[in-house]
């Protein structure tokens, strides 16, 4: 009985490597994994590049800076998640914006795993208005892939984006960045990582919306996104999201309060199951 807990106890902890740096390679849905970054973005965050036009939510910045321009006043949003339902694979993103001026500027917070196999980020964003309908915004951000203690990667990010209102009913955003490394023990397949995305937004009604996004990553292949959203009610409101490159499905149910919002999510993935995810939001009224 001596023999067997420490042979266990190794069997269980190499299982939970092995499962953080697969499922990583899977979830990661900007395709920059084969780049060593993974950055946990998930769909929910992601999948929201032109944002909404009679909507804000703080989180949505996550997706593209250039939403940040909607901000009226201070907000501050979490977003929390157990991917797989696995602590290991537990992601937390803190986001925050206020105004300075005519210029807005955004705060972003992100980890991701555990103690000693963990991602995290920090980034600041700007964003102004550049017309009557079109906003721009630029951000930086830092990310630290803590794989071991001899192997501590960094890397920085510049980032720009755009949002502009077509019409009263259809909005377009556009995002692009690239990511360089930082330290010396840090490498890339490429001198530079560069992700692009796409997405349109259309109200179709004052109940029904349809949001529709293309990605494309260096030496990745192209994905796409979709998102349906329906007020049912005047607080509440369901929205589903399907993911072509993961073949996931998202449900989400957001509830708007007079101070607070509240989403609920539920990520399935066919092969590897479900995520519960939930945000929180002050009002941006």
């Amino acid at each position: 009985m001596k023999f067997v807990k420490p042979f266990s106890s190794k069997l269980k902890h190499s299982s939970i490597v092995l499962i953080f740096l697969i499922s990583a390679s899977i979830s990661a849905n900007n395709n920059l994994c084969a780049q060593n970054i993974s950055l946990f973005t998930t769909p929910t965050l992601m999948y929201n590049t032109a944002g909404e036009i009679n909507g804000f939510n703080i989180i949505q910045i996550v997706s593209n800076p250039a939403n940040l321009n909607s901000l009226k006043q201070f907000n501050i949003g979490v977003y929390s998640e157990r991917k797989f339902n696995l602590k290991e694979l537990s992601n937390h993103i803190i986001v925050s914006g206020f105004s300075i001026g005519k210029i807005k500027m955004g705060i972003l917070v992100q980890h991701a795993g555990v103690s000693k196999f963990n991602q995290h980020s920090f980034g600041l964003c700007l964003s102004k208005k550049i017309g009557d309908n079109t906003s721009l915004a630029i951000q930086s951000k830092f990310l630290g892939n803590n794989i071991s203690k001899q192997r501590n990667q960094k890397f920085i990010s510049a980032e720009i984006g755009l949002v502009t209102n077509l019409s009263k009913v259809i909005r377009i955003g556009v995002k692009a960045e690239n990511y360089m490394p930082f330290n010396k023990q840090t490498t890339l397949d490429n001198t530079y990582v560069l992700n692009i995305s796409t997405g349109v937004f259309y109200e179709i009604s004052k109940q029904f919306s349809l949001n529709i996004n293309c990605f494309k990553t260096s030496n990745e292949s192209t994905f796409f996104s979709g998102n349906m959203s329906y007020q049912i009610h005047k607080k509440i409101a369901i929205k589903s999201v399907f993911t072509s490159n993961t073949n996931s499905i998202n449900i989400e149910i957001s509830y708007s309060g007079k101070k607070m919002n509240l989403t609920l999510i539920m990520i399935t993935n066919p092969v590897l199951g479900i995520t519960p995810a939930t945000s929180i939001s002050t009002v941006n009224d």
